[in-house]
């Protein structure tokens, strides 16, 4: 949430633009949470210039585990994230998360299904899209707390995103 609030508050100082942000609970049920967001009169993808949908674990610790399946939590980002975006986005959200695990690599959406949610809200019409998602060992457990995260994990993400965010802007002016 930290990231999305960020965002949201960089956005509402520097454009006008409509641009909205999802975070939707419920995704271990098959993505609950963006099906009934849906399903109650969202806004019409034509009026919203872009969408960023920010899934769980975006910036959490790699953790690895031990020989008795307990955690151990290492002081790197996660691997088990990614990013995915509509084409026209690629080389906005590439050169804006260069260097960072996971995300690197955007996945394009409409080139075969994508991961998380982002999946359902580019079924539903969402264009442009960015979409974030991660796992980890704590994942949908009660451990699954700050712990799993700190700021040193949090701003390179939030940086990403503003980064990608401008780049965005920047070219459709």
């Amino acid at each position: 949430m930290a990231v999305a609030l960020a965002l949201a508050e960089w956005c509402a100082r520097e454009t006008e633009l409509d641009v909205r942000f999802v975070s939707a609970t419920g995704h271990e049920f098959h993505g609950e949470g963006a099906r009934r967001f849906l399903a109650a009169d969202p806004p019409r993808p034509e009026t919203v210039a872009l969408w960023v949908h920010i899934g769980a674990n975006i910036a959490v610790n790699e953790w690895q585990l031990d020989a008795g399946g307990t955690p151990g939590r290492r002081d790197t980002p996660s691997t088990r994230r990614g990013i995915a975006c509509h084409p026209a986005l690629h080389a906005a959200v590439t050169a804006s998360f260069a260097g960072q695990p996971g995300y690197g690599a955007p996945i394009n959406i409409g080139a075969g299904r994508v991961p998380g949610e982002t999946q359902h809200f580019a079924d539903h019409g969402y264009s442009p899209l960015i979409g974030m998602v991660g796992a980890g060992p704590l994942h949908h457990t009660p451990a699954d707390t700050a712990v799993a995260t700190s700021p040193a994990l949090l701003e390179p993400v939030a940086r990403g995103l503003i980064g990608a965010v401008q780049r965005i802007f920047q070219h459709q002016a």
